[in-house]
């Protein structure tokens, strides 16, 4: 193990449709090639859901793989 935290990805929401106030910020991240860390950040203090249109939700989930794929890769 080397205690690596490293950045995949940092998506930034904007408002969309479903809410005026919905902003805030999504990071994938994996450590030590065996963990994947999914951050949701709401930029107004609420709950901490954000919602997504389609083009944001293909980025999250294109980032998820690319973690997995990497964490794959490194532990064969």
């Amino acid at each position: 193990m080397n205690n690596e935290l490293k950045n995949i990805a940092t998506i930034n929401i904007a408002d969309t449709k479903f809410s005026e106030r919905n902003e805030g910020v999504i990071i994938v991240n994996s450590f030590d090639n065996a963990e994947i860390g999914l951050c949701i950040s709401e930029k107004y203090n609420g709950d901490p859901q954000l919602w997504f249109d389609v083009d944001e939700a293909l980025k999250i989930i294109s980032s998820l793989e690319i973690a997995i794929k990497e964490i794959k890769d490194k532990n064969h």
